[in-house]
């Protein structure tokens, strides 16, 4: 059965990886149905325990030759804000998240038109 969303903002939780295997941001929620609603903000927070550097990217995310790479959160509590005004909305399954070091991780919200 679909997740529904019932919040605005809606959390999408703790995302964590090992380094090198991106995952997306919704990796907590396999079955939202994401054609039913409209991004147009993402907000990313590194978790204050990391102790390396997250990135932030597409689908195509590639640590070691940067393709695919938007942002990286370069330290513990370090965050990051898609924002998009506009009529333009985000394709929540187009952003991955990877980290340097295991256990790292990120929290993740979005919003809503």
């Amino acid at each position: 059965m679909p997740v529904l969303i019932d919040s605005n903002p809606f959390p999408l939780g703790f995302i964590t990886t090992a380094p090198g295997v991106p995952v997306s941001i919704l990796a907590n929620y396999p079955t939202l149905d994401v054609e039913l609603y409209s991004c147009n903000l993402i907000l990313i927070q590194s978790h204050s325990e990391n102790i390396g550097r997250c990135f932030i990217g597409n689908e195509r995310l590639n640590l070691l030759t940067g393709e695919g790479l938007i942002y990286t959160l370069m330290g513990a509590g370090d965050s990051f804000v898609l924002s998009n005004i506009a009529a333009n909305v985000f394709r929540l399954t187009d952003f991955r998240i990877d980290v340097e070091f295991a256990g790292d991780g990120v929290t993740a919200a979005i919003y809503l038109r």
